[in-house]
């Protein structure tokens, strides 16, 4: 509905997700930040919208103190949880802010963007990285029923090699890293 020059969203006219233009980057945001020590072995995932079609080539973190190596993830939305794998970036070195080239190709979705999980996986050791609350990208979500029952950041056993190609959640977690994705040029 059009009031004026401003329009009105609702359930049943929800807004398109934002587009990202060539070279730009969105990141997964929450309240108070600061810095937290993640696991070894435990992948984290918080939840974005992003638009189908989107090509993805690069994601990346800050690291404060270094884990041998990190792991980044992309998962599919199933049932407001993160599901079966979709990438896997393989062992990075973390150190500093990691970027991981990638090539990903959102998938199909509704106007509203395409839910996805983006999660970071320490391996060899423990990790201090970056840090918000609720960390999932609210900005983009159209209604309040795409999100209630979204926890935040999710986490599950993720162990030391490849990902898993399922998403078992052992907990809901508050906190999660401020993982950036990055528009094809």
């Amino acid at each position: 509905m059009t009031v004026g020059a401003r329009t009105i969203y609702s359930t049943s006219n929800p807004p398109p997700v934002a587009k990202l233009a060539p070279g730009q980057w969105r990141t997964i945001y929450g309240s108070i930040p600061g810095q937290a020590s993640y696991p070894s072995g435990t992948e984290r995932a918080s939840l974005m919208f992003l638009p189908a079609g989107l090509r993805l080539q690069a994601m990346a973190v800050w690291c404060a103190a270094a884990a041998q190596t990190l792991r980044f993830g992309i998962r599919a939305d199933e049932n407001r949880g993160a599901g079966t794998l979709l990438l896997d970036t393989g062992p990075l070195p973390a150190t500093g802010v990691v970027i991981a080239a990638i090539d990903f190709v959102v998938p199909p979705g509704p106007i509203t963007g395409t839910p996805l999980w983006l999660s970071v996986t320490p391996q060899g050791a423990a990790v201090t990285m970056a840090t918000v609350n609720v960390a999932s990208e609210w900005r983009d979500a159209p209604t309040a029923q795409l999100v209630v029952g979204v926890r935040g950041c999710q986490a599950q056993a993720a162990g030391q090699g490849p990902l898993p190609t399922t998403f078992v959640t052992t907990s809901n977690v508050g906190g999660g890293a401020p993982i950036a994705v990055q528009a094809a040029n």
